[in-house]
Formats: C-alpha cells, sequence, structure tokens
C-alpha cells in the first residue's frame, strides 16, 4: 500500500467516524487507532484499502446506550401495535434448552424492556412478565390475547430462534400462534423468510456486505479480495470466512456476532502483533 494511499485512508477513516458519530463512543480511540494500523500491518494492495473502507461506511456499531434507544422505540412500536387491555405480555431471551447454562444477551434486552415500561405511555393497559426458564414457561396458563415476546439484541441465521420456538411449544402445548419477536438487528435475508411466520419488530436490517452492494462479477472479485486478506491474518478461518457460513454482516453489539466479517473480531496471527477492533475475547477459531 503506497504512502498516498496510507495517508487516503486514515483520512477517510476519519470522516467516517466523525460521520458516524463513532468518537462519541466510550472506546472510540481505541479503535481508531486499530483501524489506523491497517494500513501499514494487514492492508498491502490498494484494492484491499478500498474494499474495507466500503465495508466500513456500512458498519453498524451498537453501544449501549443504543441498546436502550432501540429497545424504547421498538417497545412504543409494539403497544402501539396491541389493541387489548388486561394483556399479559409474557417476555423470554431467545434461548434453547441446550444453551440453558449459558448467558445470552437476549437476557440483558429483556432486562433493559423491563426498566424502560413504566416509562412508555399506554403500558400501563398491560401486565408485562419475565421469564426466565423453560419450567416458568412450562406453567404459564397462556390466555386467549396474550403474548410471549422472544427477545435478543441480534438475530443471524434465525436457527436459535426457531430451535427456541420449538422448545417453547414442546415446553407449553397451549402457546399456539402467540409469538412475537423484537431484536436490535436482523440479517436482511432472515427477516424476510422468518417475517412470513412471525410477527418481528427490529431497529435494523443488516445487509450482506459485499453481495447486497454490489452486482454482476465485481461481488466475487471482492469476496476474494478479502478471502485474500484472511489468509494473510489467520492461521485458519473454517466455515468463518467471510463471517459465519459467508454471512458477511457488518455489525458489532456488546458482543460481536461470528456473523461479521472477522477481520473485525477474531484473534490475528501472532506476526500481525495486532488486536481486532472489536475481539470476541475468550472465543477464537484459529
Amino acid at each position: 500500500m503506497s504512502s498516498e494511499k496510507s495517508l487516503t485512508y486514515l483520512i477517510e477513516l476519519d470522516k467516517i467516524f466523525e460521520t458516524k458519530k463513532w468518537k462519541e463512543k466510550e472506546n472510540f480511540q481505541q479503535v481508531f487507532e486499530t483501524l489506523s494500523s491497517f494500513s501499514n500491518l494487514i492492508f498491502e494492495k490498494d484494492e484491499e484499502y478500498d474494499l474495507f473502507i466500503e465495508l466500513l461506511r456500512e458498519f453498524q456499531w451498537i453501544s449501549l446506550n443504543d441498546y436502550y434507544n432501540s429497545c424504547r422505540q421498538l417497545l412504543i412500536e409494539i403497544i402501539n401495535d396491541l389493541n387489548s387491555e388486561n394483556q399479559n405480555i409474557y417476555i423470554f431471551p431467545i434461548t434453547t434448552k441446550s444453551q440453558s447454562s449459558k448467558v445470552k444477551s437476549g437476557y440483558l434486552v429483556a432486562y433493559l424492556i423491563k426498566s424502560l415500561i413504566s416509562s412508555i405511555e399506554n403500558s400501563e393497559k398491560f401486565n408485562f412478565v419475565d421469564i426466565n426458564n423453560f419450567v416458568d414457561i412450562s406453567k404459564i396458563k397462556f390466555r386467549r390475547n396474550d403474548i410471549l415476546l422472544l427477545v435478543d439484541d441480534f438475530i443471524g441465521s434465525g436457527e436459535t430462534l426457531e430451535e427456541c420456538i420449538n422448545d417453547v411449544t414442546k415446553t407449553n402445548r397451549n402457546i399456539g400462534n402467540k409469538f412475537k419477536v423484537l431484536t436490535i438487528a436482523i440479517k436482511k435475508d432472515t427477516y424476510l423468510k422468518l417475517s412470513k411466520k412471525y410477527t418481528i419488530y427490529k431497529n435494523l436490517e443488516i445487509l450482506k456486505g459485499i453481495s447486497d452492494y454490489n452486482t454482476g462479477a465485481d461481488i466475487n472479485v471482492k469476496k476474494e479480495i478479502m478471502r485474500n486478506i484472511e489468509n494473510k491474518i489467520f492461521s485458519s478461518i473454517g466455515d468463518y470466512s467471510l463471517g459465519f457460513e459467508e454471512s458477511e454482516s457488518l455489525i458489532t453489539l456488546l458482543r460481536t456476532p461470528d456473523n461479521t466479517f472477522p477481520i473485525f473480531w477474531n484473534n490475528y496471527k501472532k506476526t500481525v502483533n495486532l488486536k481486532p477492533p472489536f475481539p470476541r475475547n475468550y472465543e477464537k477459531i484459529q
């Protein structure tokens, strides 16, 4: 990468941080410094720089404050859509029986929703109930207008959501079609598929960073550029090349989904001597 291109990259990087208001994020300086280092530690060709800047312009950085604002907005939408007073709205994190011992991000979303309820107009018309496990679900006697609101911060392939609904249905045969879903972000192709079956309240639809922003031969060309970058910085990447199952997602939340391009979150080779900007920390795939 030429010195002129390197300087251009740093200028573009600063513009992106300004435009997206990322400099208001608590740890923006650390992330900015990491991304700045890409110009001399990772990028070797101008085409690598060009692609990464394209991806970064579409990247979504969701902070804890964004969680609060998104959950509030979605909760208002749900309450405005409901037309029956004295409904029970049961709030349950998107999880499965096989994941019952793990701490899932849906629990944080459920907690935020519970803390916001009293500040939402007309929320007093409804009875919001926290449900924390499948045992509690088995004890619910759902009434005709009741709702089970499944919540999370991000829905990727939708497999966990489908398994969660399957586990809930097996646990409580009385549930019927009372499911509604709330998520801060969801992959667009997943939303198009699952919204045919469930009502989904979402704040963001996440497109594929290369495939949905390009056409024709450009798609494969840019995928190959990214794979070449991955081969330089990772010892092994497996199913996570371009994001899990080639999701090509461009998002980080309190924990970066593995659907996101791994350049943003997976540990690099020691020879790169750099940490990723949004590490998943204790979970690595190399």
